[in-house]
């Protein structure tokens, strides 16, 4: 078993309602107001969530939030966002490159 000590140690002080807060993820935008805002930072006050998904909104704005979040977090979060056609496909004012399929079909690369 690989040794995790920073892990265990947060991991063994947590109560058991804690550690399956740990367990969840939850739908996070930065281009929803306040109330949004609160609502997460009441999950991860009140229920110890593990983690965000970023759906929609801006850089910039994402990465405000997200500092904001891991500071009010007592463990730190998992960050994700559902982007698989890349950035622009939730964040706004980002590069929007081809899908793969697009990618996958170029006969010459050149």
């Amino acid at each position: 078993m690989m040794e995790t000590p920073w892990a265990d140690s947060i991991f063994s002080q947590l109560t058991l309602d804690e550690k399956l807060g740990q367990l969840f993820s939850v739908a996070a935008y930065s281009n929803k107001g306040e109330k949004h805002k609160a609502e997460l930072l009441e999950l991860i006050d009140k229920y110890k969530i593990g983690g965000l998904t970023f759906f929609q909104g801006g850089p910039v704005r994402q990465a405000k939030l997200t500092n904001l979040y891991q500071e009010a977090s007592k463990i730190p979060l998992m960050i994700a966002i559902d982007g698989e056609w890349g950035l622009s496909m939730r964040l706004d004012s980002t590069v929007k490159y081809p899908w793969q399929m697009t990618l996958g079909a170029i006969q010459d690369d050149s």
